[in-house]
């Protein structure tokens, strides 16, 4: 059998008012809006999530080098590492600056203690430390955190903005051990870089690091890792302290100040 089609199945026939199948211009406005708003609405919600994400794979990196810190002071009498500038130094990439500078906690972490520029210490790299935080600090010093340095660093500090308490802080400093110390739940150990300007009274405001004022990740002693406002001139508050030694809490909180930061009040 033998079908045709009719010679006006595909006519290019004008259809009626009111019954073609386009958009009319009012109705393609109202869809662009419609999607211009959904855009505003989703893109913030995104662009949260994405710093949450960055924020959680942070504390990772820091419950992990915390733990390598806790591993070399039970392999060393209970000493935390003392050098010149043993906070930036304790543990990470090449970097930079510096680039034949030992790093023991690396072995703690099968890494090199001297690493070379194919050491891939991801460990101690945040994903916020992308370069647009004043710089790289992973790749000028090899880390992305810095310690403590009243736990890990050099056997005595500088100027702390109170003579009497910086040379009652000296005086415990040289060879720290992990048994003198008080608090390891409370005693924040390491946090994101700038997180070590933040607290000393009169230094350097920390540059904000998870796009939040005063706010960083650290690890405390304990190992456990919080995100919280960093305050100047505080070395013992509620939520944590930096101090380490007990019996100079009183002194502490005698003499400490928190200078106001207009961005957080």
């Amino acid at each position: 059998m033998r079908f045709q089609l009719k010679k006006d199945s595909f006519s290019n026939e004008r259809c009626a008012p009111g019954r073609c199948g386009g958009f009319t211009l009012i109705e393609l406005l109202v869809v662009i809006a419609i999607i211009t708003l959904l855009m505003a609405i989703m893109l913030p919600a995104l662009s949260r999530a994405r710093t949450m994400s960055v924020r959680l794979m942070c504390k990772n990196n820091l419950k992990q080098i915390a733990f390598a810190c806790q591993m070399y002071t039970d392999d060393n009498e209970g000493k935390f590492y003392q050098n010149v500038n043993a906070q930036l130094f304790y543990g990470g990439g090449m970097g930079l600056f510096a680039p034949t500078e030992r790093k023991p906690v690396n072995r703690y972490m099968s890494l090199p203690e001297v690493p070379d520029e194919f050491t891939k210490a991801k460990v101690f790299k945040c994903p916020a430390d992308d370069g647009s935080l004043i710089f790289p600090f992973y790749e000028m010093v090899g880390t992305s955190y810095q310690t403590n340095k009243l736990l890990i660093g050099q056997d005595e500090t500088a100027s702390l903005g109170d003579a009497g308490l910086t040379s009652a802080i000296n005086a415990r400093l040289r060879g720290v051990k992990l048994s003198s110390v008080a608090g390891p739940a409370k005693l924040v150990l390491v946090g994101d870089y700038t997180w070590a300007s933040q607290w000393i009274p009169g230094d350097l405001w920390g540059v904000p690091w998870h796009r939040q004022h005063c706010h960083f990740n650290v690890a405390f002693l304990d190992g456990h890792v919080a995100f919280l406002r960093i305050r100047k001139g505080l070395f013992v508050t509620p939520e944590y302290n930096i101090l380490p030694f007990k019996d100079l809490y009183s002194l502490a909180m005698e003499v400490q100040e928190e200078e106001p930061c207009e961005f957080c009040e």
